[in-house]
């Protein structure tokens, strides 16, 4: 079974405001995402992606993120002369269009979850709110959707973006790609170690005959293996869609080859860089579910305990390069191409 901090107030689950609180969210959630969903249905088409990107040209901060821009593409060498700005803009809107799908279904996902939210308080008349650990399983539970959303939407908005960009000249893939080149193969290894390790402290260590004895009950085997195979499912499916991002057909978005192919690693770096960020923050999320429930049998042991916190350390370790922002003002994750954060060197 779950074990439930014996310093957390249980009882406010139960609390009339904390229910009226509870469905005051979910309503507010669900306008909030039919607001998103009707603003994304507008913006998701090519023509409204146009419209967007032309608005925002004339907003006082549209300069600061063509700076942006520019820093970005002199770093990856994709614009030729001092200033391009038309390269920019086409990079900036290509940018936008791989972005927008995304949006429009994060807002059907946050609307179908908070419908059945309120349809699950309704029916149950209140009594899920005394099942808070089940509640914060369900939360755990989405990181799966949200990252098969972006596995699904990328190769969709890839197409979508070659399929505007047929009138324009085409060059040829003379060279093969790898996922290597734009995320670190040690990132993958680190990961892969994290479900091993977290697999093994939570369905090896458990039955040892030496750790059979505590005075902690062992937390419910499903809800061990739930979380192991969430996590795994997480960083497959991720792993899925990077390796996709990476194969998919080159994007042109200059008439000059060279500047048009330094363009396109920069489009398709951003898009690995989202993507593992999603897959290591929903990982990190199973692993705080485990220090909030597990917390007391994790210290009935300090073998369970040393376990845990190298969990930690590997998921921070996987992290890093997420909260590390080098000179260029980018993350970026050790790929041949494109290095760590923290390097000054120019990018290849």
């Amino acid at each position: 079974m779950f074990t439930i901090p014996p310093d957390f107030p249980l009882g406010i689950t139960t609390h009339p405001l904390f229910i009226v609180f509870a469905y005051i969210t979910q309503l507010f959630d669900l306008w909030i995402g039919i607001t998103m969903v009707i603003y994304a249905r507008k913006t998701s088409t090519v023509e409204g992606t146009k419209a967007q990107h032309e608005r925002e040209k004339t907003l006082p901060s549209s300069q600061k993120e063509q700076d942006k821009w520019r820093t970005r593409l002199r770093a990856f060498h994709a614009i030729p002369s001092e200033d391009d700005d038309r390269i920019i803009n086409v990079t900036a809107m290509t940018w936008r269009l791989l972005q927008n799908p995304s949006s429009l279904i994060v807002s059907v996902i946050i609307v179908t979850l908070s419908v059945f939210s309120l349809l699950l308080f309704v029916f149950t008349r209140g009594a899920i709110f005394h099942q808070l650990p089940w509640l914060l399983v369900l939360i755990t539970l989405f990181p799966l959707s949200s990252v098969s959303q972006r596995a699904i939407t990328y190769g969709i908005s890839f197409r979508r973006v070659k399929q505007t960009m047929q009138s324009r000249v085409s060059y040829a893939d003379v060279s093969e790609r790898r996922l290597g080149d734009y995320r670190s193969n040690l990132l993958r290894w680190l990961l892969a170690l994290l479900i091993a390790a977290n697999a093994f402290l939570l369905l090896v260590l458990p039955s040892l005959p030496e750790l059979s004895g505590l005075p902690v009950p062992v937390p419910t085997i499903w809800i061990r293996v739930v979380i192991c195979l969430g996590m795994l499912c997480i960083v497959l499916i991720g792993e899925f869609c990077q390796q996709r991002a990476v194969t998919l057909p080159r994007l042109v978005v200059a008439a000059d080859p060279v500047a048009a192919r330094h363009a396109d690693d920069l489009l398709r770096t951003l898009a690995i860089n989202n993507i593992y960020g999603g897959v290591v923050n929903n990982v990190r999320n199973y692993i705080l579910l485990q220090w909030f429930f597990f917390l007391p049998w994790l210290l009935a042991s300090p073998v369970l305990f040393a376990g845990q916190l190298i969990v930690t350390l590997l998921c921070l370790l996987c992290w890093l390069p997420l909260l590390w922002r080098g000179a260029r003002d980018e993350r970026y994750l050790g790929g041949r191409k494109t290095g760590w954060p923290w390097q000054k060197t120019e990018l290849a």
